[in-house]
């Protein structure tokens, strides 16, 4: 959010006319939108670590190794981190200013190969399915657990009305 509002404020400036200069312009290009779109790749990720960390939590119930939970995930927030970057490493690269005179304007646009506009893709649905996939099955896998959990502690309500009232009580 922080790159996006920093994003914007150099969009509105360099629009006023404050920001003019061409090597400024071209850098913000490269490195904002790099920027923009590696963060939320990373957000999504993280998201989905960490619903997979409540899931596994949850499963193992009072053997939960908080200690070693944190030790995980800083290697996990180095691995996403590292993942991402070399995943998009190539954007920058592709990137470019361009003067519309028509309606004097410069926009920054990438300019792909069509071997690497379909790495781009696929990428983009890789960094956009794996996560969602992963923060599904972290809460089917929570849902799950939980009813099982609270099947076994009350005995009068099945493991089946335990899983309906778990599915009710999350579904949005």
């Amino acid at each position: 959010m922080v790159i996006f509002k920093i994003k914007f404020w150099f969009l509105l400036a360099s629009k006023i006319g404050w920001i003019g200069h061409r090597s400024f312009l071209n850098t913000q290009c490269t490195f904002f939108e790099f920027s923009l779109r590696l963060f939320l790749n990373v957000g999504e990720w993280l998201t989905a670590s960490v619903g997979i960390e409540r899931a596994v939590n949850v499963r193992q119930e009072i053997h939960f190794n908080k200690t070693k939970s944190i030790q995980i995930a800083k290697w996990i927030i180095l691995f996403v981190f590292i993942g991402n970057i070399s995943t998009l490493i190539y954007d920058p690269m592709y990137r470019r200013l361009i003067d519309d005179e028509e309606e004097q304007r410069t926009w920054c646009v990438t300019n792909y190969s069509p071997s690497v506009g379909i790495f781009d893709v696929a990428i983009n649905i890789f960094h956009f399915c794996i996560p969602f996939a992963m923060n599904c099955i972290s809460a089917l896998v929570i849902i799950y657990n939980t009813a099982y959990i609270r099947a076994k502690s009350q005995e009068k309500i099945s493991f089946k009305q335990n899983l309906y009232k778990q599915i009710a009580v999350n579904k949005h």
